[in-house]
C-alpha cells in the first residue's frame, strides 16, 4: 500500500473514534488491496474492544508495566501465529487465534523429537469447540484466512476448528444422532450442571462412566456448592431414548448405554474430520502421527479418536488441560517485518531480494537485542511470498536445508510447496509479492529429553500396576464390551514414573479425566502419560 493510502487509512481511523489500525492490518506492507482493506476493517472493530480490556487489565497495575522497558516486569501477548507480542503490537487481529495458538506451541514444544522427527497431530478439546493442528519440526501458518465470512490478512497457526466439545448440543434430527454445532455453553451448560441446560457430549461422558462425580469440585448448581447431577442427565437420555426407539425400524429397542455412546461416536467422528483433511488430504499417512490430547475434555476422547485414525501413539502431557496457558510461558518473542516486492524471482533479481531480507534480518535483530535478547538466542526466519504468473494463490515460502543443497533456494522451496498443495506445477514465471523475516527470540534453554527419548532409554523401568494401587473403582462403559463395573480409577499424581496402566482404566487428577480404553497402555513418564494402543483389540482381551 502507498504512503498517502496509509495516511488515508489514519484519518479514517480518527474520523471514526478508532485510535489504532493494527501493524498486521495497516502499517505491514502487502499486495491485494481487497484483502487487506477487510482486515483493516475487522482490526479496527476488534481492537478498540481489546484496547478497552487492556486498559482495565493495566489500571490495576503501577503504571510502568506498559513501560515496554526490559528493566522493568514485562506483560506479553500471544499472538495467532504463535509469537509474543508487546503490548505496543497487539491488536485484534492478531488475538483471533490466540488461545488456540498457545495449545499448539505448548504441546510442540513438549511432544516433539528432534531425532525421531514424526510429525504430531494436535487434539485439543474444549467446551464449545475441537481446535485441530499439526507440527512436524516447524509451526505451520497460513497468510489469509476466512473467518465468519471475513477474509484476513494476517498470519495465523493452520488451526481448523470443529464445533464439538464437551458443550456440544446432543440431538436426534431426521431420524440422525447429531452432535452440536450448538453449544450448551457455560451458561446453562449441560443438563448435569444443574441449571436447566441441555443434553451435551458432557452428559453422554458421565452416564457412560467416563466422568467420576466423586472427583469434580462441588461448583454447580445455583449456588455453585453441589456436585454434578448424573440423575438430570438419566431422566433427560431416557425421555430421548422413548423419542428414538419409537422412530426406530428395528425389532429390539437400543439399550440407553447404546444409544448413549452412539453419540459419542458421532463426535468422535466429527473430532476426527478436520485431522483427516490437516493430514490425507494434504498427502499425508494420519497413523503416521503421533496424537497429542490436551484440552479439557481431550483425554475422554483420545484413545477412540486414535484408533478410527490409526494413530498407535497418545501424548497427554500431566498439565494437558492447561496447556495453552503452559505454551504461552514457554514461547518466542517473534518480531517481523515486511515490505512489498512485486518482482519476478529470477537470477538478476536475486541480490536485490536478498540485500532486502538482510536489511529486516538485521532490524528484527536489532529489534530482539534491545529487548535484552543475547545473540545466542536469537534466530531469523527469512521469506519471500510467491505465486506463479497469471494466478492470485501466493504462498509463504520458507526454504529448508533440503531446497537447493543446503543453500537458501526460494524457487525449489516454493515449487515443492506448491507440489504438495495442488499437486502440479506451471511452467511459468514466479512472481514475489512481498519479502518478510520473523526474528525468534528463545524465552528457554532446553526443556530436557524428549518423552520418546525417555522411554527408550535402557535405564528405563516399566512396571505394570495392578486394581490394588486404584483410587476407587467406577462403572464404566466401553465400546463393544459393554459395562466394566469395576474399571480402576488411578490418581495421576500417584503414579511413578515408570508405573504402567493397562486398560480398562481412568486416570485422573484435579483438572482432567483420561479414559484408557481396552487394548490401552499409558505409561508415566516425567512429563507425559504416553498411551499406546494394541490395534489388535481381540487379541489384547484373549491373553
Amino acid at each position: 500500500m502507498y504512503p498517502e493510502h496509509e495516511q488515508q487509512i489514519g484519518k479514517l481511523a480518527r474520523k471514526t473514534g478508532f485510535s489504532q489500525i493494527s501493524e498486521s492490518a495497516a502499517l505491514m506492507p502487502m499486495v491485494r488491496l481487497v484483502p487487506r482493506g477487510t482486515s483493516a476493517s475487522a482490526d479496527a472493530y476488534l481492537t478498540p474492544v481489546l484496547r478497552e480490556y487492556l486498559d482495565g487489565f493495566f489500571s490495576g497495575f503501577d503504571e510502568s508495566l506498559r513501560d515496554l522497558d526490559v528493566r522493568v516486569p514485562r506483560v506479553e501477548f500471544m499472538g495467532s501465529d504463535g509469537g509474543l507480542v508487546g503490548l505496543k503490537n497487539f491488536s485484534g487481529l492478531k488475538s483471533i487465534l490466540s488461545g488456540p495458538a498457545g495449545g499448539v506451541v505448548g504441546y510442540a514444544l513438549t511432544s516433539w523429537d528432534e531425532k525421531k522427527k514424526q510429525p504430531i497431530i494436535g487434539l485439543d478439546v474444549g467446551g464449545t469447540s475441537t481446535d485441530v493442528s499439526r507440527f512436524s519440526g516447524h509451526y505451520e501458518t497460513v497468510y489469509e484466512t476466512t473467518t465468519a465470512g471475513i477474509t484476513i490478512q494476517s498470519p495465523q497457526l493452520d488451526i481448523n476448528t470443529v464445533a464439538a466439545g464437551g458443550g456440544s448440543c446432543l440431538v436426534f434430527r431426521n431420524g440422525l444422532f447429531a452432535a452440536g454445532p450448538e453449544s450448551a455453553g457455560a451458561q446453562p451448560g449441560p443438563a448435569c450442571y444443574r441449571r436447566g441446560g441441555p443434553l451435551a457430549v458432557t452428559d453422554a461422558n458421565l452416564l457412560l462412566g467416563r466422568l467420576v462425580p466423586d472427583f469434580f469440585h462441588k461448583i454447580f448448581g445455583p449456588n455453585e456448592d453441589q456436585p454434578l447431577d448424573a440423575e438430570a442427565s438419566r431422566k433427560a437420555f431416557e425421555e430421548l431414548a422413548k423419542d428414538i426407539n419409537k422412530q426406530s425400524e428395528r425389532e429390539t429397542e437400543m439399550g440407553l448405554d447404546e444409544i448413549v455412546y452412539g453419540f459419542i461416536k458421532v463426535a468422535n467422528e466429527t473430532m476426527c474430520r478436520p485431522i483427516r483433511a490437516l493430514t490425507e488430504a494434504r498427502g499425508y499417512f494420519t497413523s503416521e502421527h503421533v496424537l497429542a490430547s490436551f484440552g479439557g475434555a481431550g483425554g475422554q476422547h483420545a484413545c477412540e479418536i486414535a484408533r478410527l485414525l490409526g494413530i498407535k501413539t497418545i501424548l497427554v502431557h500431566r498439565h494437558s488441560s492447561i496447556l495453552s496457558a503452559y505454551g504461552l510461558a514457554l514461547a518466542d518473542r517473534a518480531p517481523e517485518l515486511q515490505e512489498p516486492s512485486s518482482t519476478f524471482y529470477s537470477s538478476s533479481t536475486l541480490p536485490e531480494l536478498s540485500a532486502r531480507l538482510d536489511k529486516l534480518a538485521s532490524c528484527v535483530v536489532d529489534e530482539l537485542q534491545a529487548q535484552g535478547f543475547p545473540s545466542d538466542k536469537i534466530t531469523t526466519e527469512r521469506m519471500l511470498n510467491m505465486r506463479f504468473e497469471g494466478t492470485d494463490t501466493a504462498l509463504m515460502v520458507l526454504p529448508t536445508p533440503n531446497d537447493g543443497d543446503g543453500k537458501e533456494d526460494f524457487e525449489a522451496a516454493f515449487k515443492r510447496v506448491y507440489k504438495a498443495e495442488f499437486g502440479f506445477l506451471l511452467r511459468v514465471r514466479v512472481l514475489v509479492d512481498d519479502v518478510k523475516v520473523r526474528g525468534i527470540g528463545k524465552t528457554f534453554d532446553s526443556l530436557g529429553p524428549s518423552v520418546f527419548a525417555e522411554v527408550s532409554d535402557p535405564s528405563f523401568e516399566r512396571r505394570e500396576v495392578g486394581k490394588d494401587k486404584a483410587d476407587a473403582t467406577h462403572s464404566t462403559y466401553f465400546d463393544e464390551i459393554g459395562r466394566v463395573e469395576d474399571t480402576p480409577v488411578f490418581l495421576l499424581d500417584k503414579l511413578d514414573v515408570g508405573d504402567e496402566v493397562r486398560g480398562p482404566a481412568m486416570i485422573i487428577d484435579d483438572t482432567q479425566t483420561i479414559v484408557v480404553v481396552p487394548g490401552a497402555r499409558a505409561l508415566a513418564t516425567r512429563r507425559h502419560l504416553y498411551i499406546t494402543l494394541d490395534q489388535d483389540k481381540e487379541g489384547d482381551r484373549k491373553e
